[in-house]
């Protein structure tokens, strides 16, 4: 069997680069006619015969969470042994959720024009974790959505949670988002917080202000501010 590259060759590396992104056009081609008129069967890595640049990186799937923090950080000291910064490696369980994400967002089945909203969401949430963030901040995530999905999303937010040990802050007007999600609530008014608490805490507070908006009531000390425009 003769080829350019395989899945230890790609896999292995600290960022899983494959061929088409390390060398031009030219040399691939070079590379192409070598493998397809040698005397060996040739092998062409997954997606290789459409020149794939996406990255095909290490991952594991270790129920013992010891297992997987000592191959991650080993994998780390390795490649930082060879120069690399550390953070430039993934995490082999941030690239398994990432996979996680586009499955549920079925992205292997359509083409990006043809998600829908909730599945947009769920693609942009795996991008952001491609970098195994510490933090992640949620802007209105389940806006748009119906309940199933946003329900969906919610759950996700709670997986990344638990899975990638990463603090989440989410930005919603949302309440049983924030009901679920969320561990601590802050609520703010005119740029202030005027409001901290357990989610408990929350709902049964007696500051008039929160309790107007979790009411959704159009009566009390909230008042909107509506503008008339002119033509």
């Amino acid at each position: 069997v003769g080829c350019l590259q395989n899945h230890d060759q790609v896999g292995n590396r600290a960022r899983g680069e494959r061929m088409s992104q390390l060398v031009g056009p030219g040399r691939l081609m070079i590379g192409a006619a070598l493998v397809l008129t040698a005397p060996f069967v040739p092998m062409l890595f997954q997606g290789e015969e459409w020149g794939a640049r996406t990255p095909f990186q290490y991952f594991t799937d270790h129920d013992d969470p010891a297992l997987g923090a000592a191959v991650r950080e080993g994998r780390r000291r390795e490649f930082t042994a060879f120069g690399w910064n550390a953070i430039d490696v993934p995490d082999g369980h941030s690239v398994q959720a990432i996979m996680a994400a586009y499955k549920a967002a079925l992205v292997e089945k359509v083409r990006p024009s043809e998600l829908s909203g909730g599945m947009k969401k769920r693609v942009a949430l795996a991008r952001a974790i491609a970098r195994d963030p510490k933090y992640m901040l949620y802007d209105e995530p389940t806006t748009g959505l119906d309940p199933i999905f946003s329900d969906v999303i919610n759950e996700l937010i709670l997986d990344l949670q638990k899975n990638l040990k990463m603090t989440s802050i989410v930005v919603t007007h949302d309440l049983k988002s924030v009901y679920k999600v969320s561990t601590r609530v802050a609520m703010l008014l005119e740029g202030k917080i005027i409001a901290t608490g357990t989610p408990d805490e929350i709902k049964n507070t007696t500051n008039p202000y929160v309790q107007q908006f979790i009411n959704g009531s159009s009566k009390g000390p909230i008042k909107l501010k509506l503008k008339e425009y002119q033509d």
